[in-house]
């Protein structure tokens, strides 16, 4: 357990290092599959430097408990376990989340949290969910069919920001996912 501290601890000293050394990085993968819940808000406190930033992450759920700021980042792409009310990592511009187990609700319950006004920076989102059921994901949300586009629906905020959203299937691996930009020039 030693060693595993320590290797933290030098961790975040290299991220506050680069913190203080670099205004800003291009590109970042971290992967934080290993680290206790107590150093994730640290680690995530140096990251936002990064534009790009990918995460390899299995939210603790203490972490998911006890964790009330936001994480602001410019393009975060999610892998591994991740929650989509679980809003801290949700502010950003582009946010993208491969490999999770998210369930229509999971990306119906979003929806109406974008809705209601959350998540107000994000522009576009990717979520790759386990099955697709546009009536579930739509389920009690006000949408409009846009014609000739199979599978796509305009919803609009409580501010009256339109978003198209659209479901796709990638062909490579047959991988249902859901797609949302955010029309703010609307």
């Amino acid at each position: 357990m030693k060693e595993s501290r320590i290797y933290t601890q030098k961790s975040i000293d290299i991220l506050q290092f680069l913190g203080q050394a670099q205004k800003s990085i291009k590109y970042g993968h971290v992967d934080l599959t290993d680290y206790a819940s107590e150093n994730l808000a640290k680690i995530l406190d140096n990251l936002k430097i990064v534009e790009d930033l990918e995460l390899d992450m299995f939210l603790k759920s203490e972490f998911m408990k006890n964790e009330f700021r936001i994480w602001e980042f410019k393009n975060l792409t999610k892998s591994n376990e991740f929650y989509l009310n679980f809003p801290c990592l949700l502010d950003s511009e582009i946010l993208a989340i491969n490999g999770g187990k998210l369930s229509n609700e999971d990306v119906n319950r979003f929806l109406k949290f974008w809705k209601m006004g959350g998540a107000l920076k994000i522009r576009k989102l990717r979520v790759e969910v386990v099955e697709l059921d546009f009536q579930r994901i739509l389920a009690g949300i006000e949408c409009k069919k846009i014609a000739g586009k199979k599978n796509t629906y305009t919803i609009r905020n409580a501010k009256g920001i339109p978003a198209t959203v659209y479901l796709r299937i990638f062909f490579f691996n047959g991988t249902p996912v859901f797609n949302m930009i955010i029309d703010f020039d609307n």
